[in-house]
């Protein structure tokens, strides 16, 4: 009886944690890529026109919006939502700025996350004293002093042709080979390259392609990241040798 209870209490709390879990998208109606900054943290170095933050754990919060776009200036705006639901913000020109709206809501068991027109973030919680002044994923490039493997990350709108033409592909093996063979003249950021490993099913795979990739990675100094998306220990190992990391 007393295991019984136990895992009936267990069961409870994960349900309620899950229903205090939000999802957040933010839209561009006129199709300008940006940056999401959630309370002072900056949610992917990637720009898009339509982003998916998922598992936002918090009842409220403030959001700056920073466009890829330079002459257009940042907006900021306090989120107002209902927990435990999908919340849609649009964003859009009023007059000559821009401004976020509330959009509509749904409930949290509606969402689908195989949405591709969508840059999907799991939300990042702010880590010590509140970031006044956020990177840009172009201030990132420019004061990025490690290991390069090229000059500059292609921009999300190639990003998205080449998820497309190789998410085209039935077979993990043809999607590799498809994959491989467009690496040429590219440029991938870290948090790129974990876009396109996540494509990938079987970790054979994906140690292939992160091997084939690594010459064409803008940041190799953070490299390691993408072996969090590979589960299986030999095949880590076998990354780390042939690219020699630790």
């Amino acid at each position: 009886m007393k295991w019984i209870c136990t895992t009936g209490l267990l069961l409870f709390i994960t349900a309620t944690t899950v229903a205090q879990n939000s999802h957040l998208i933010f839209f561009n109606e006129n199709n300008l890529p940006f940056l999401v900054e959630l309370n002072g943290t900056i949610q992917a170095e990637q720009t898009a026109t339509r982003v998916k933050i998922k598992y936002y754990n918090q009842s409220g919060g403030n959001v700056k919006i920073i466009f890829d776009d330079k002459s257009i200036q940042p907006i900021t705006s306090s989120l107002k939502f209902r927990t435990g639901m999908i919340a849609y913000f649009i964003i859009k020109k009023k007059g000559d700025k821009y401004i976020i709206e509330w959009n509509r809501e749904l409930p949290y068991t509606n969402t689908n996350d195989t949405d591709e027109n969508h840059l999907h973030i799991n939300y990042m919680q702010p880590i010590g004293k509140r970031v006044e002044k956020p990177l840009t994923g172009k201030e990132y490039l420019a004061l990025y002093k490690g290991k390069k493997g090229c000059e500059e990350p292609m921009t999300y709108q190639t990003l998205r042709l080449y998820q497309t033409r190789v998410s085209e592909k039935p077979m993990d093996k043809w999607r590799l080979k498809t994959a491989t063979a467009l690496l040429d003249g590219n440029c991938f950021s870290i948090s790129q390259v974990k876009s396109v490993v996540k494509m990938f099913e079987y970790d054979d795979i994906k140690a292939d392609y992160v091997i084939a990739v690594y010459p064409f990675v803008f940041n190799q100094d953070d490299f390691k990241e993408v072996l969090h998306y590979i589960r299986n220990k030999e095949k880590k190992e076998r990354i780390k040798s042939a690219l020699d990391i630790e």
